[in-house]
């Protein structure tokens, strides 16, 4: 059992890295593991008294997969809250200011927002 989620885990883990799965599908797919892996523990002996460092790994990889989705959502949402600022004519010292985005990066999202650059004088 154990051979058979490591290689679970690693195709999903290829397909996402070539970019044939989203991180939201890797998400579900180790989700819908880890449910598999509670429904056999919980109505089959020899999972009961089985691998329980399996179930914790299944689990872990289902925690770190929604953690990185999370952080990711989180990132996101400042660069769309940069970009509405910028938009409004905030200058970048501003945005990166109230983002905590580095103006190095702010600088990418000029062109998107329509403004030109305005600095603190």
């Amino acid at each position: 059992m154990k051979s058979i989620m490591d290689e679970l885990v690693a195709a999903a883990d290829r397909a996402e890295s070539s970019g044939l799965m989203s991180e939201t599908d890797k998400r579900i797919v180790l989700e819908h593991m880890e449910r598999l892996y509670r429904e056999l523990f919980a109505q089959y002996d020899e999972f009961k008294e089985g691998d329980v460092m399996l179930r914790d790994r299944i689990l872990t990889y289902s925690e770190e997969a929604e953690l990185k989705g999370k952080a990711e959502g989180r990132a996101e949402g400042k660069f769309e809250v940069a970009r509405n600022f910028l938009a409004m004519g905030l200058t970048l010292e501003q945005v990166a200011e109230g983002t905590g985005l580095p103006q190095n990066e702010l600088q990418a999202l000029l062109p998107l927002s329509g403004k030109s650059i305005r600095s603190r004088v």
